[in-house]
């Protein structure tokens, strides 16, 4: 699992990020402007929107299968691996 989090979830977060920094027209590092930082804040909002969206499915989803005993296998199939 945590393989999975560094890979997807690090290089989500660096993919929506890198995009206002880099750009060549409109990034941070080339005209500086307000303008630039202002795309910068509507990508960490993205972000904000995207983890909280992410979060609340896997909440309902996960929950869900708690309520109906197949979060996890018997204890039967457990003990035989």
């Amino acid at each position: 699992m945590l393989y999975f989090s560094a890979v997807h979830l690090g290089g989500g977060i660096w993919g929506v990020l890198a995009a206002p920094i880099f750009n060549k027209d409109t990034g941070i590092f080339y005209p500086a402007d307000e303008h630039s930082f202002r795309l910068f804040g509507w990508n960490l909002l993205g972000l904000l929107a995207i983890n909280a969206w992410s979060v609340l499915l896997s909440f309902t989803f996960f929950f869900t299968l708690r309520l109906c005993k197949m979060l996890r296998v018997s204890e039967e199939m457990e003990l035989k691996g």
